[in-house]
């Protein structure tokens, strides 16, 4: 079960740092608020 979970957000991350990034460097959105909204998308995908 813990190698799953730990799978589980290694994909997550995988797919939300890119997108959570470009939105940052094009200072669309803080470092706080990416950090928070990308942690929040992935418990989101852990959650499902």
């Amino acid at each position: 079960a813990g190698t799953a979970a730990v799978s589980v957000l290694a994909i997550a991350s995988v797919l939300t740092q890119p997108w959570i990034g470009r939105l940052r460097d094009a200072h669309r959105i803080s470092d706080n608020k990416g950090t928070t909204a990308g942690l929040l998308l992935i418990a989101t995908g852990v959650a499902l």
